[in-house]
């Protein structure tokens, strides 16, 4: 069975070329290492928002992180149903007719940082509230009858597909 990703979506250009843009970075990092479970990164830019030297600088800036968290950057602001991301990030200035599961509007860089961290304390939520108990094992034990001192162990063995 395959672990759940969650993804994160923020937009590139409210943090790019910024005094923060490291911290931005590292805060996503933190939260895919803090959380232990796989998070996406989808960032985007508007056309004609960011020069394709800038986004050269910041893919070679930052890919080693930007690889282990696993993350996909494009242009334009709409995402398709099969494209939507979990977790939302933007701007109070940016228009949204989406609806997303979840969505955080940030006034500053230093808001995109708080969302971050409150997708990472989400995840965290939903793990410990989710933890359904363990069923019993699936080992019968049978008094022998015949030898009073003896038990039968009988494991069910379930074919897996």
């Amino acid at each position: 069975m395959s672990e759940i990703r969650y993804s994160m979506r923020i937009k590139l250009t409210d943090f790019i070329k910024s005094n923060q843009e490291e911290d931005v970075i590292n805060a996503v990092h933190k939260c895919a290492e803090n959380t232990g479970k796989k998070i996406f990164l989808k960032l985007w830019y508007k056309e004609n928002d960011i020069s394709q030297d800038d986004l050269i600088k910041f893919l070679s800036k930052y890919e080693k992180k930007l690889e282990d968290i696993g993350t996909n950057i494009h242009m334009g602001e709409n995402e398709s149903w099969m494209q939507k991301s979990w977790y939302n990030l933007r701007s109070k200035l940016d228009k949204n007719d989406t609806s997303y599961r979840h969505e955080y509007v940030y006034v500053d860089i230093q808001g995109i940082i708080y969302g971050i961290e409150l997708f990472a304390n989400m995840i965290k939520s939903m793990e410990r509230t989710s933890k359904k108990p363990q069923p019993p094992p699936n080992i019968l034990l049978k008094e022998n009858q015949w030898k009073p001192k003896h038990r039968i162990i009988i494991k069910r063995i379930h074919n897996e597909k």
